[in-house]
């Protein structure tokens, strides 16, 4: 058990009164800078809240991609995530003039298990606005980069979950974003972290260029350049079509899918994935089982076709010993989500320590096909629409193994498979790097608090 003993003049402001603020820990890393010269977040900018949850909805989103909306998953630390963007019209974007983005703006999630991220937004982030999932920091007084290496610090990122309010929907409020610590660093020091920072994004404008290259030349191969499927309001099937498919729903038997198939050229053959890879499901250990620290159980929303997601959700190392041998991924896996948001694949190239849970399958190869390419295909259109006429669910949709298994991959022929493996392979990379830099920017940041500005310059020298 762990006590706190509070004076009266140690409250915080807002007199709050809820034990989990003042854990030692917290207090210990509030004191550690406060000991340093500092200032406090909303002295060194403007924090302006997002718009109310129901200004925008997904019924709202448009396909021109113009005006983008950026939602809270999209802020995964830095930067803005690029894999999955959504728009808005011209009209409605207009009419929120007051949530309107800027080149150096900084945005933190404030709404959500995982708050407490941010990312600085470019020139091609822009035109754009933010959602109530996050809030704005604008006009700031100190570099950009250097605050969001601070929130992405381990003593910054506590004292801003130090201000979690709220269980089912855990989140902060403008308060108290603007009375978190933060210490002040040498105009040295900040322009080291914002070249190092600037570094990274040019690593992951790299990664970007190289993956949608792979995407060209997949679409070229399997001859969907250019191609939109679109819905058809009315269409005929017969009785014995209905009789193999097994299925009623007029959805299942769009035009579209069989469209996609025609399209294919002679020289692409067929495979079903059940005979590339092996399918195993994961395991749901139940909320119980989630600690503060341990091993990483990973969830639907932990994999993305660019890497894995950390949200900070663990089992006790109990727990781990007793289903690694099981449930643990391996290097050489492929991840694949199937539930909630079917169709997302990730290959692993190194072992991971944590569980798989029982939305996410792994697949492992029984048969050779370039583990690169397949995640492409896996992520691509040409699995994607195979997804949404198999998948079943009306609130949540669930992709069934037996349907994962049977699922189409194109064969494209062993160079031309290779090639695209390359690319996706050098994507990889870049975006890695990136994110071995950023991680060694927060290091540095984390080091001037807890020592000397002088370690933290040398710990990230020119040989990062």
């Amino acid at each position: 058990m762990q006590i706190s003993i509070v004076n009266l003049s140690q409250l915080n402001p807002e007199l709050r009164l809820d034990a989990e603020y003042y854990r030692p820990s917290n207090l210990a890393a509030e004191a550690l800078v406060r000991s340093k010269e500092h200032d406090i977040l909303g002295k060194l900018g403007h924090l302006v809240a997002g718009p109310f949850g129901s200004t925008v909805t997904a019924s709202k989103y448009v396909k021109e991609p113009t005006y983008r909306y950026i939602r809270g998953q999209d802020v995964t630390g830095y930067f803005l995530r690029g894999d999955e963007p959504k728009y808005i019209g011209e009209q409605l974007f207009n009419s929120l003039s007051q949530f309107h983005v800027r080149p150096n703006d900084i945005l933190i999630t404030v709404v959500g298990m995982n708050f407490g991220k941010a990312a600085v937004l470019s020139a091609a982030d822009v035109p754009a606005i933010f959602s109530c999932k996050s809030s704005l920091l604008r006009d700031v007084t100190a570099n950009s980069f250097y605050l969001a290496a601070y929130f992405s610090s381990k003593t910054g990122f506590q004292l801003v979950r130090r201000g979690r309010r709220g269980a089912a929907q855990p989140g902060i409020n403008l308060f108290d974003l603007r009375h978190i610590p933060v210490p002040k660093a040498s105009d040295d020091l900040q322009d080291r972290i914002d070249a190092l920072c600037r570094r990274a994004r040019t690593s992951l404008t790299q990664a970007d260029t190289q993956y949608r290259h792979a995407e060209r030349l997949l679409l070229e191969n399997v001859g969907l350049t250019g191609w939109q499927p679109t819905h058809t309001s009315a269409f005929a099937r017969t009785f014995s079509d209905v009789v193999a498919r097994r299925r009623l729903d007029a959805e299942h038997f769009q035009p579209k899918f069989s469209q996609m198939f025609r399209r294919l050229p002679t020289t692409v053959t067929i495979e079903p994935l059940g005979k590339l890879v092996r399918i195993t499901k994961g395991i749901e250990v139940g909320g119980r089982a989630y600690v503060p620290t341990g091993r990483a159980f990973l969830r639907v929303s932990n994999i993305s076709k660019f890497g894995l997601v950390p949200d900070g959700t663990f089992t006790s190392t109990e727990l781990y010993d007793k289903l690694r041998s099981e449930y643990e991924p391996t290097a050489g896996t492929m991840l694949l989500t199937k539930d909630a948001t079917p169709g997302v694949a990730y290959y692993l190239d190194a072992p991971v320590e944590g569980i798989v849970s029982s939305g996410v399958l792994r697949l492992r190869f029984i048969a050779y096909i370039p583990p690169r390419y397949l995640e492409l295909v896996l992520n691509s259109i040409f699995v994607q629409l195979q997804i949404e006429q198999d998948a079943g669910g009306s609130v949540i949709r669930h992709w069934k193994p037996s349907q994962v298994a049977q699922t189409k991959i194109p064969r494209l022929g062993h160079e031309r498979e290779l090639a695209i493996d390359a690319l996706v392979t050098e994507s990889h990379k870049a975006r890695q790097r990136a994110a071995a830099t950023l991680q060694a920017v927060a290091e540095a940041v984390e080091l001037s608090i807890r020592s000397t500005e002088r370690e933290a310059l040398a710990s990230v020298s020119d040989s990062h």
